[in-house]
């Protein structure tokens, strides 16, 4: 198993409201890396993100 069909798989579990706080904190996360410099940690979260975003927008659009 990819570590993206990990995410995907972790994710998936997770309710919508834990979604969005999680990518709340892992957005903020992201910014605070940026700023010192940890380009390493800032593409791990950047994965994190897409991830997130991914399962929040499979599930919007089964709501629509």
């Amino acid at each position: 198993m990819s570590k993206e069909d990990a995410l995907a798989a972790y994710y998936s579990q997770r309710t919508t409201e834990q979604l969005e706080t999680e990518q709340s904190e892992c957005a903020k996360t992201t910014a605070r890396w940026e700023e010192a410099g940890r380009l390493d940690q800032v593409s791990i979260q950047r994965g994190r993100l897409v991830a997130i975003g991914a399962e929040l927008s499979k599930r919007k659009g089964l709501a629509a």
